[in-house]
């Protein structure tokens, strides 16, 4: 009997698949989003698929021929490409095999299969860390075009498989200002687990709790297990079973086996009582110990900077005193020079320290006049550096030289990492980088638009872009912004 019913649906879908694929619209379009999926796709499901089953049935409850068997494996890479890539190329280090069945991969990365590919490529040559196959790896990734999500997360994966992990979170973040349309939701969750994964290596666990898991398995059981860590869950008989479930329903289950472990067995945190203490030590005494003590922590917080400039200002003065008294029993009667380098020498040391703390939202102006020496050298440090590299990024754009997709990315991530230690040195700082680079990305960006026709990479650079003037409240921007971010990507 003929399945009437079946071809005329499968002519129907078909049809449809042709529409989209002809469709002409700036933001809609399948080479410019990959929302859709191809005509080869559907045929492997309506026709492969079936006979795929059938072969398999055939071969292992029916007759059990190896003929069919055989035959069936043959067509494994057609009907589950990401599952063989997944769990047989990548844990045997095969990047080549990764990269080219994960083109198969229609179902997963939609219409974004050569950036999908890419990260099966660089996980597979992470897997065993030969620099060959990394070196292929990096090789494939500079011929990639039309950057969209997945190529963003295959190059921070390869730049955290090169020990750089200041630029792989630099990527990131530039990641996340990318139009969901251009990201495959596989790749989100792989860039997802990766944050993760280095909050965890950092025991950084209040960094898990603020991450947005947007649908990740991984995501959802990691930050459960870090709110019980810290005590923001407390343990109970159904919040045990649902963390469980949580880590059933996660990937790599014996590997997360431990931190679900720690997370059943974590105890309550009881209530640290504040003491309040009362120091008769000189003050240089004092703040040479806050400084021992500052400096020898992991992170310094912004509290144990402020407590630490405060004390520096008497320590400071009763030190100069006690140097003129003494220089004046020695008949040396000018000894401004060594009372100024003393202060410079503990400005440099707390500018140190400064480099280490957030001061996004502080106030520079209320602080300890040696913080705020600090914060402004700091601060001059960190300008001069994105100036710098601002200028040879619109040095270049003016002059028209062109770089592999990825690079433009690398470029562009590295100004805006820059434009964000700005932003670190106290509540100014984000007006400060907005203007220093604003305006040169946005020109790097109508290039990339116009003449490069990278929409995908040019929209997210707009959107990043949208967000800072939305934050200073920039009303010429947010309307320029704006306008570009409706082009689409």
């Amino acid at each position: 009997m003929i399945p009437v019913g079946a071809i005329i649906a499968a002519v129907v879908i078909a049809g449809r698949y042709a529409a989209q694929a002809n469709q002409k619209s700036p933001t809609s379009g399948p080479r410019r989003t990959y929302q859709n999926r191809s005509l080869a796709f559907l045929l492997v499901w309506l026709f492969v698929w079936p006979l795929w089953l059938i072969l398999i049935l055939g071969g292992v409850v029916g007759e059990r021929s190896w003929e069919a068997l055989a035959f069936a494996t043959a067509l494994a890479p057609l009907c589950i490409p990401w599952l063989l890539v997944r769990f047989v190329f990548i844990p045997a280090g095969l990047p080549r095999g990764a990269w080219l069945i994960a083109h198969l991969a229609d179902w997963t990365w939609g219409r974004d299969r050569g950036g999908g590919a890419l990260i099966a490529a660089v996980l597979a040559a992470g897997a065993k860390k030969r620099p060959k196959d990394i070196a292929w790896a990096r090789q494939r990734l500079q011929r990639l075009e039309l950057l969209g999500g997945a190529g963003v997360v295959a190059t921070a994966l390869l730049a955290d498989l090169d020990g750089d992990g200041a630029r792989a979170r630099a990527l990131l973040r530039a990641f996340d200002a990318f139009d969901a349309r251009v990201v495959p939701k596989t790749a989100r969750h792989i860039a997802i687990e990766h944050r993760i994964l280095e909050l965890l290596r950092s025991a950084d666990l209040a960094a898990i709790v603020d991450v947005d898991v947007k649908g990740s398995r991984f995501g959802r059981f990691a930050r459960a297990c870090a709110r019980r860590l810290i005590g923001i869950d407390q343990r109970s008989l159904w919040g045990d079973a649902q963390l469980q479930g949580l880590w059933l329903l996660a990937p790599r289950r014996r590997r997360n086996r431990a931190l679900c472990r720690s997370a059943l067995q974590a105890l309550p945190r009881p209530p640290t009582a504040k003491t309040t203490t009362t120091t008769t030590t000189a003050p240089l005494g004092h703040a040479l110990a806050l400084h021992v003590a500052a400096t020898q922590a992991a992170a310094p917080s912004l509290g144990e900077v402020q407590a630490l400039a405060a004390a520096w200002d008497p320590a400071l003065k009763s030190a100069a005193r006690d140097l003129a008294i003494r220089a004046r029993a020695l008949g040396v009667h000018n000894v401004d020079d060594v009372t100024r380098g003393i202060e410079e020498t503990v400005t440099t040391s707390l500018a140190d320290l400064v480099k280490e703390v957030d001061l996004s939202a502080v106030d520079v102006k209320t602080q300890p006049l040696l913080l705020q020496t600090a914060i402004e050298h700091v601060r001059s440090e960190r300008l001069d550096a994105l100036e710098t590299a601002t200028a040879a990024l619109r040095l270049r754009n003016e002059q028209s030289i062109d770089l592999a997709a990825v690079d433009e990315l690398r470029e562009v991530a590295a100004v805006r990492a820059l434009a964000l230690l700005v932003q670190r040195t106290g509540d100014d700082g984000r007006a400060l980088a907005y203007d220093a680079s604003q305006w040169t990305l946005c020109e790097v960006a109508v290039r990339l638009w116009n003449v490069r026709g990278e929409h995908r990479l040019a929209n997210a650079i707009f959107r990043m872009l949208l967000d800072e003037a939305t934050a200073l409240r920039d009303t010429r921007g947010m309307d320029t912004q704006a306008s570009n971010v409706k082009c689409g990507p």
